[in-house]
């Protein structure tokens, strides 16, 4: 789950309307995101999707690469876990500067 937000609702959810919390929070779209089979190819779409923001990366423009956390959590609807997708988009970026 993504925080103790989510875990309020899912509690309240589940107190109103029973059922089991794992169903819930998948159904709800509420799990987070944090493996590199699933991220790595979206941050590759990413990159495809901001031909503009690779070129502004790759010419050394300064925060180039914040704004590719955005992309990502924009393109994960909020699901990828920050500090994971972090983990695996600083060695693509360094891909792309070897390009």
């Amino acid at each position: 789950m993504k925080s103790s937000a989510t875990t309020k609702k899912v509690f309240v959810h589940l107190a109103k309307n029973g059922g089991g919390a794992h169903e819930y929070v998948e159904k709800a779209g509420m799990v987070q995101i944090s493996y590199p089979a699933v991220l790595i190819p979206i941050i590759h779409q990413v990159f495809a999707d901001n031909e503009a923001a690779v070129a502004d990366f790759k010419s050394g423009k300064r925060n180039a690469d914040k704004a590719f956390t955005g992309f990502l959590m924009k393109a994960t609807k909020g699901q990828a876990n920050p500090q994971v997708a972090l983990k695996f988009l600083a060695p693509e970026l360094a891909k792309l500067k070897e390009d």
